[in-house]
């Protein structure tokens, strides 16, 4: 049966818009029901070293039916690549544009450019290490009051470590979305376990449970050593004189320790 291309197509998932920050996060339906079904790695599966039995990776797992083809595994690496870029700091030009133009906007007269650029300077103090389209999607939101705090406050700049923090989540949703998307391409496929497999394995739980248990082992009949049942042999040989001796009222002779 042909596979429904709206929803396995590669060539759905579009380039990333920064002047949109929050295109990183439409994605088409054949990826979102990916990572939709992609487990957590602690829900995922357990590998574990089959020679020290000691637990080597937790992997996340995925639906075999959810797993993604060859070109949606390229069109997923090369989106997380994009992500991964637009992380990364400025470029600083655009990054002192968008500032210079914050500060003049907000300044009480028009100021020359020498006190633009120190200004400026201020706010690269703590704003240099961060993507320009951040910076300019932080003073969007702070124009917009799209910033979470009282309305009063966008009335004036906000200083450069407030603009930090707006600029920082929106790079964190970018990081977020590149380590889910990582998941779907490092996932494995689920497995699923037959009636025959977990009855194997129950019989296996069970006999490591006899093994490891505490208090006293059992041993198998017929499985009883020569120097047990010569112990035992002895055991009964000494009951029975004792009895004997009982009968005829005879005393019992000392036993050394």
């Amino acid at each position: 049966m042909a596979q429904d291309l709206t929803t396995r197509s590669a060539a759905a998932l579009p380039a990333i818009d920064m002047a949109d920050p929050a295109s990183m996060l439409l994605l088409p339906d054949w990826l979102a029901s990916q990572l939709a079904a992609v487990s957590d790695l602690g829900a995922g599966r357990t590998e574990v070293d089959p020679v020290t039995r000691q637990i080597t990776a937790r992997v996340a797992t995925i639906p075999a039916s959810r797993m993604p083809t060859g070109p949606q595994r390229t069109a997923i690496a090369r989106r997380i690549a994009d992500l991964q870029a637009a992380t990364e700091a400025g470029p600083v030009g655009e990054t002192i544009a968008a500032l210079g133009d914050l500060i003049q906007e907000y300044a009480p007269t028009r100021l020359d450019d020498r006190t633009v650029s120190i200004k400026a300077e201020a706010y690269l103090d703590g704003l240099e290490d961060l993507p320009a389209w951040a910076i300019r999607a932080s003073i969007r939101r702070w124009r917009r009051g799209e910033t979470g705090l009282p309305p009063e406050v966008h009335d004036f700049a906000p200083k450069p470590a407030r603009l930090r923090v707006i600029a920082e989540r929106l790079v964190l949703v970018a990081r977020g979305q590149a380590a889910r998307l990582q998941r779907v391409l490092d996932a494995k496929p689920e497995e699923r376990i037959t009636d025959a497999q977990m009855a194997a394995n129950s019989e296996k739980l069970t006999e490591l449970i006899a093994k490891t248990a505490d208090g006293p082992v059992v041993e198998p009949a017929g499985a009883e050593s020569a120097e047990r049942r010569a112990a035992m042999a002895d055991l009964d040989e000494r009951r029975k004189r004792r009895e004997a001796r009982e009968r005829e009222g005879a005393p019992a002779p000392e036993t050394s320790a």
